[in-house]
């Protein structure tokens, strides 16, 4: 999967323009969208008004990945607070022979075709395929 205008810079941080996209500390899931027909998933995220958080100018993002071709989604946890479901936890890469592994993930893709794996406070992960995926400024 490329990359298209961003960089991981950890686990949880994209670096979009010179700017730092913090997406544990500084933003709230909002949700995601698939479009069958097109192949498209979105997911969106806006930032949280925190005296702590780092300014970016940065309001919402969204994650467009395009050519999607594979999608699993794992059920959140409900011993966890809805309100964790926010929070992103870990961005990753797994191999596509790991698919059924929803909890492992490595920071780098090993290959070309790897997974992005998502991973949530609350539990629910979200693993994706796709030719590409490129972050959207709102």
């Amino acid at each position: 999967m490329k990359l298209t205008n961003f960089e991981l810079e950890d686990t949880v941080t994209l670096r979009y323009a010179g700017k730092y996209v913090d997406l544990h500390n500084d933003y709230d899931f909002c949700g995601f969208k698939y479009s069958v027909s097109s192949q498209v998933l979105e997911m969106q995220w806006h930032k949280f008004a925190d005296e702590e958080s780092i300014p970016n100018n940065v309001e919402k993002i969204k994650l467009y990945f395009s050519g999607v071709n594979f999608l699993k989604v794992q059920e959140r946890d409900r011993e966890m607070p809805v309100s964790e479901d926010k929070c992103i936890d870990v961005i990753g890469f797994l191999p596509q022979e790991m698919r059924e592994d929803m909890e492992s993930f490595g920071v780098k893709p090993d290959y070309d075709n790897d997974d992005m794996i998502i991973i949530f406070r609350g539990g629910q992960t979200v693993k994706i395929n796709a030719e590409e995926v490129k972050l959207v400024i709102e």
